[in-house]
């Protein structure tokens, strides 16, 4: 586990589940066997363990709750203009291929309560970090 200094009332901890990484070890090692790899190798020995690790970093959104990112900087407002934050990079896995892909958000618009524009990204974030249908005709 690493921690990491609060910044605006968030604090990031990268946390691991020993027995999902312990689990999911066993799979990469077979899936390394089956493509023909030597895991004995010095090269090979912790990678399952590395790659499990990766996995259970690269979809920690299903352990997020938005919401609670959101109402950590919540305030009511009566603002009616158009709040824009643009070109939030979304990093995520195509839920077909768990291939990673990128893209961007951009846009709110303000219905009686205001945010952080800090949180903004942070939930992008968190739903990002699950897997995603990504349709690869959209425009980019």
């Amino acid at each position: 586990m690493d921690d990491y200094p609060v910044q605006d009332g968030y604090e990031k901890r990268d946390l691991y589940n020993a027995r999902t990484i312990q689990e999911l070890a066993v799979h990469y090692k077979e899936i390394l066997k089956l493509i023909g790899e030597d895991t004995e190798r010095e090269g090979l020995l912790k990678t399952p363990e590395r790659v499990a690790k990766a996995m259970q970093f690269l979809t920690h959104g299903y352990d997020l709750e938005p919401e609670a990112i959101l109402r950590s900087a919540m305030f009511k407002e009566d603002y009616k203009q158009m709040v824009i934050v643009k070109d939030i990079e979304i990093y995520s896995m195509c839920e077909h291929h768990m291939i990673r892909f990128l893209e961007s958000a951009c846009g709110l618009y303000p219905k009686r309560y205001i945010v952080g524009l800090s949180k903004l990204p942070r939930v992008v974030d968190a739903f990002a970090r699950r897997l995603q249908y990504r349709n690869a005709s959209l425009p980019r």
